[in-house]
């Protein structure tokens, strides 16, 4: 540090630059302070033997500070005498801290000591700064100035004090931090979760009743890897990566955790343990996999009605295409009967002389219009159509029951005649080399109204 100051000896000359930048900057470095101090109070030997906890340290920075930066800020650095006449109360709370650590045990020359390696740290953060030499040097002459008269003002305080009262003020803290430390022993072993806590190397140092309960052994020096069966990971990585925030899911005999792991250096600098903190989540994992269940489940049964509407809409559109298929097939057959049937029909009717010939003609091609329309209709035949007026005429005989003879002489026609027109009628009606009576199919193709 002497090296520091003496570098910049040759600005002495030129009118000091106002360290106040420089230390309104400090007071916002508080990470950067906190490294410093840890690493010189253990470079000391004090860092194991500290109560002091992170929030005190930071406290202790602040109030280190702001009186010098008040004093910057004036653009003032008052005498050392003026400084330790402490007329406006400025290093009360650093004294205070000082009877704080007094009852905890902790001696004068440790306290100071201590207190001395919060300077350092100061002194450094300003050295390593990138500011102009002559302004760091002003700095450091603030910093330095307010720092002998805080030391002062703590070895007054400590020695002023006697003995007896000394005494009684350890003895009043003691009782009370018995007190504060069965308190929160009662409420550790009173809440559901597993709390463990753990040194730097992972090994369990105390257990909570529901850990010991759980576990039913005693977990003092076990490994929390081995315990909790991690594997993979140091145990750095896995309490960096698994504080409050993010917890660590874990199985231990057959029930489900969410793990923490708390640094115990955000409490006391001096140690570098964990809280592990194991919370009972297995019904919440036992509910959501019957949830997941019931979602698959679902969903299968989901893909299965899919699957059997997309076999449904298969089948419709075949049905549809049958359908289709189906009526072109229908309004083919329509036309060909038409076409076959019911247009040669026509000639025989215009070129009949006879009204009943006609009407004949006309009914049988009137049930067959029926029959295409699906409306009705006798079933006549439609090669009935394709007859002669005079084998109409055969036909309505033949139908009524009458022999070939009794039909010869109702038509003064001879027998041979009447057999050939029997002959000519089945082959119109598609009956020719069929066993079929013709007298039995032209009573079942309806009757032929004269």
């Amino acid at each position: 540090m002497l090296l520091f100051l003496d570098s910049c000896y040759f600005f002495s000359m030129i009118p000091a630059a106002m360290p106040y930048a420089i230390l309104s900057g400090l007071d916002r470095r508080v990470e950067d302070f906190l490294e410093r101090w840890t690493a010189n109070m253990s470079d000391a030997g004090f860092l194991e033997s500290t109560t002091a906890k992170r929030e005190d340290c930071i406290l202790s920075f602040h109030w280190f500070l702001a009186p010098i930066i008040r004093s910057a800020e004036n653009g003032n650095l008052p005498s050392f005498g003026e400084l330790i006449a402490n007329e406006d109360n400025w290093a009360d709370n650093i004294i205070q801290t000082s009877r704080r650590h007094r009852s905890r045990g902790i001696t004068g020359d440790m306290f100071v000591g201590c207190f001395k390696t919060l300077v350092h740290a100061v002194l450094e953060m300003v050295e390593q700064g990138d500011e102009p030499c002559e302004q760091k040097k002003e700095a450091a002459r603030f910093i330095q100035r307010w720092a002998d008269a805080f030391e002062t003002l703590i070895v007054q305080d400590w020695t002023t004090r006697s003995g007896k009262e000394g005494d009684r003020y350890l003895d009043q803290a003691n009782r009370q931090l018995t007190l504060e430390k069965c308190k929160y022993e009662n409420v550790i072993n009173s809440i559901s979760e597993l709390v463990l806590t753990i040194d730097g190397k992972g090994q369990v140092l105390e257990a909570n009743r529901s850990a010991l309960r759980y576990f039913q052994k005693d977990l003092s020096g076990l490994s929390i890897m081995e315990l909790l069966g991690l594997k993979g990971e140091s145990l750095k990585v896995l309490c960096s990566d698994h504080s409050t925030d993010a917890p660590l899911e874990i199985s231990v005999k057959d029930m489900h955790f969410q793990c923490i792991f708390a640094p115990l250096n955000n409490v006391s600098l001096a140690s570098d343990g964990y809280i592990v903190v194991l919370k009972d989540v297995t019904a919440l994992v036992k509910q959501s996999e019957i949830l997941e269940t019931i979602v698959v489940k679902r969903t299968s049964d989901l893909l299965k009605k899919t699957s059997q509407l997309e076999e449904m809409n298969i089948t419709l559109r075949t049905v549809m295409k049958s359908v289709d298929k189906e009526r072109e097939e229908f309004q083919e057959r329509i036309g060909d009967v038409i076409r076959s049937t019911l247009l040669p029909a026509l000639d025989p009717v215009r070129k009949a002389a006879a009204s009943d010939i006609r009407n004949s003609y006309l009914d049988i091609i009137e049930n067959q219009l029926l029959k295409l329309a699906r409306g009705g209709g006798q079933n006549n035949h439609a090669g009935l159509l394709k007859l002669t007026p005079m084998e109409m005429k055969v036909s309505r005989f033949i139908q009524a029951g009458s022999s070939t003879k009794e039909i010869a002489e109702a038509l003064n026609l001879s027998v041979v005649t009447i057999q050939t027109h029997r002959r000519n009628i089945r082959k119109k009606l598609g009956l020719q080399n069929r066993n079929v009576n013709l007298t039995t199919f032209l009573n079942q193709s309806g009757p032929l109204e004269p």
